[in-house]
């Protein structure tokens, strides 16, 4: 048996980009993963590998030519867990921002900013 790649669904996802994008949009109007994944009878797993491949689409088709402002900011939620963020402030008349990268305190590049 061999598979081959087919225009409407992404590598190794049983979804196809249709279904999927329905998908963001129905999480998107819930704000929260278990009340979508219950609305499309999927387990919150299921949902989450769907977010995965969305964040990954995004990410390919974003393009970080001219960015001319980047912001930093860090978060800290509990105890012990912190998070940097990158963004770029597209124009610093508004209060418009795209997030390049979140780095968690595990991560290597937070030890390189210490």
């Amino acid at each position: 048996m061999k598979t081959i790649a087919v225009p409407w669904a992404g590598k190794h996802s049983r979804f196809t980009l249709l279904f999927e994008v329905f998908a963001i949009e129905v999480l998107c109007a819930c704000a929260n993963v278990s009340p979508a994944a219950g609305l499309l009878g999927l387990s919150w797993a299921a949902m989450h590998s769907i977010i995965e491949r969305a964040v990954e689409r995004g990410l390919d088709r974003r393009s970080l030519d001219n960015i001319e402002h980047v912001g930093v900011d860090e978060k800290s939620f509990g105890k012990g867990t912190r998070q940097m963020w990158l963004y770029n402030m597209e124009n610093l008349d508004e209060d418009r921002w795209k997030l390049l990268r979140m780095i968690n305190d595990d991560d290597y590049a937070w030890k390189q900013v210490e």
